[in-house]
């Protein structure tokens, strides 16, 4: 008999934790697994996805950094600046920007525009 309280006490918190996680924050936490494993087209998709829906949402600057970052990876370098230079005017309130200008250093370093590399190089080393 304890054994099943047990159980249906465990139950109702795993239960009452799944309900109580915002469809938002789900899609980010997707979003980041596949971004992790590598799988950047899946990750891509969720990030638009939440940038689509939830325009507003707190994880919405994450996303679209991260989004950035995944254009530089799969090669549409020029699609990676503007998205950074985006979320650099627009989102500087991600947690990711101190490694915006690392980047964008990046991104135009790639795109042989050697000097915006080097300042913005410069502005991840300050």
């Amino acid at each position: 008999m304890k054994k099943r309280a047990f159980l249906l006490l465990v139950l109702s918190l795993v239960s009452y934790s799944l309900w109580g996680i915002s469809e938002d924050a789900r899609l980010f936490r997707e979003a980041e697994r596949r971004y992790r494993n590598g799988d950047y087209q899946f990750a891509l998709s969720r990030y638009e996805k939440l940038i689509r829906e939830y325009p507003t949402s707190e994880y919405t600057a994450d996303a679209r950094f991260r989004r950035g970052v995944i254009f530089f990876r799969v090669g549409k370098v020029e699609n990676a600046v503007d998205s950074l230079e985006r979320v650099a005017s627009r989102y500087a309130y991600t947690r990711f920007s101190s490694r915006i200008p690392f980047w964008l250093g990046v991104s135009y370093y790639t795109l042989e525009k050697y000097e915006k590399g080097l300042d913005n190089f410069s502005r991840f080393l300050e």
